[in-house]
């Protein structure tokens, strides 16, 4: 029956309850229906026992599959000289077709040689018959035409003719007797020779069959003992694997172990880069003061040049005024005097003239005013003109310096910054490569990790 649960708890999304049992066992159910989806380790062998497990069944395995390849050997030791047997059994077995198929197709000649033989010798002995019959006619013939000596003159030739051909066709016969005999003899050669192949294939069938029996047992040996090998060689290969499996995760523990150091090593770099950031910033800043205390100098010194000019040209503008002033001082008391002279001159006579002369003195009147407004404008220019530009020149001078004040420490200051900043920017890129080595490190440890795994 089910075990008395201990404690329970469901997953994320309650579809699964997981529960643990009083013996340690922790079981996964559907919540559903109740079924037992599966069961986990509640306290899990460490990674070290589970290699040394590993490690031991590999070598288990290696013996034994050493032992099942020692006894496959052996019975490929027992059965490789019955393969030599029948082998050698089926090349005997070729050879001796081979001699029968030659003996008979000698015997086969033979005896077509013989038939035709024996047909030859027969056509001579009936050829010889017929001559000889012919010989008869021709010695009865003799007999009757004693008298005509021509009559008998031919056919003494003819008999003569006939009896040779008799002896040479018993010529022939004697030789046919011989080929006869030889041929025979030859045949009976061949058909013991066959008879003799016929036995002995008979006899390397049957050993052959006897033997293929015991190839045939030798082979189900061989294939029981690789049958055993190959079963072993798969054990084998799953606890390699799982050593290997288990010593990937432990090199897997060992990277998680060191990926723990990366926060120390960004907090330092995000650290790093803010200090940069911030003195790059204050750098920054520095130089636009700087380049901005700069342009207010050039400025200054700019408005200084124009202010030595406008000086210069006050100073030229003075000499020409006080000419002027001179020249128009001079004219006025020249003006003055002509205004007093005609005056004094018009003043004894009548007033009818003196009208006609109030142009004049109008005329001189105002000539006179002018040359005294201009006088006093000039004098007053003169007295006002060098002594601003000199002020303005000062001010701009003074100016200058307090720049030139205010510029240096910011120079100072800026070129010190500019150290800290290196300085900073150094420690931050060796932060930053630091990191980068880190995660690279990483990133191969992972690699190696992934290479480490089963390939199947």
């Amino acid at each position: 029956g089910p075990e008395i649960m201990v404690t329970t708890s469901f997953n994320h999304d309650g579809s699964k309850l997981i529960s643990g049992s009083w013996d340690g066992t922790i079981q996964i159910h559907n919540t559903a229906d109740g079924k037992l989806i599966g069961n986990i380790l509640g306290n899990p062998p460490h990674i070290d026992t589970r290699i040394e497990i590993a490690n031991s069944q590999t070598k288990l395995t290696e013996q034994k599959i050493s032992e099942a390849k020692s006894s496959h050997q052996e019975s490929l030791a027992q059965l490789n000289p019955v393969i030599e047997k029948i082998n050698s059994i089926n090349n005997q077995l070729e050879e001796k077709r081979k001699i029968k198929t030659n003996t008979s197709n000698q015997l086969s000649a033979l005896k077509t040689k013989l038939d035709s033989a024996i047909n030859s010798q027969k056509e001579s002995q009936q050829n010889i018959t017929n001559f000889k019959k012919e010989e008869s006619e021709i010695v009865k013939s003799l007999e009757e035409t004693k008298e005509d000596p021509e009559k008998t003159k031919s056919l003494q030739s003819k008999l003569a003719l006939i009896q040779s051909e008799i002896k040479t066709k018993e010529k022939e016969i004697q030789n046919f007797n011989k080929i006869i005999s030889d041929h025979e003899l030859e045949i009976k050669q061949n058909e013991t020779v066959l008879a003799q192949t016929d036995k002995e294939i008979a006899n390397s069938e049957s050993q052959l069959k006897t033997i293929t029996s015991q190839k045939t047992s030798l082979d189900e040996n061989v294939k029981s003992k690789l049958s055993i090998v190959d079963s072993l060689s798969i054990d084998s290969q799953k606890a390699s694997s799982q050593l290997i499996f288990w010593k990937a995760q432990k090199f897997n523990h060992e990277r998680h172990q060191k990926l723990k150091e990366r926060l120390t090593i960004e907090n330092l770099f995000n650290q790093t880069l803010t200090d940069y950031e911030t003195a790059n910033t204050k750098q920054t800043n520095l130089t636009k003061t700087r380049e901005q205390k700069e342009k207010e100098l050039q400025d200054v010194r700019v408005l200084i040049s124009e202010n030595q000019k406008k000086l210069q040209i006050a100073i030229n503008e003075s000499a020409r005024l006080k000419a002027r002033i001179e020249i128009d001082k001079t004219i006025l008391e020249n003006r003055k005097s002509i205004l007093k002279t005609i005056e004094s001159t018009i003043k004894s006579v009548a007033d009818e003239i003196k009208k006609e002369y109030e142009s004049d003195i109008n005329e001189e009147t105002n000539k006179i005013k002018e040359l005294t407004k201009r006088i006093s404008s000039n004098t007053e220019s003169l007295e006002t003109q060098v002594p601003d530009v000199k002020s303005k020149l000062a001010e701009s001078l003074k100016l200058q310096q307090e720049i030139e004040t205010q510029l240096k420490p910011i120079i100072d200051s800026e070129n010190k910054h500019l150290i800290v900043l290196k300085e900073l920017k150094a420690v931050h890129s060796q932060s930053e490569q630091k990191l980068k080595s880190f995660d690279s490190n990483m990133m191969k440890m992972r690699e190696e990790f992934l290479n480490m795994l089963p390939k199947s």
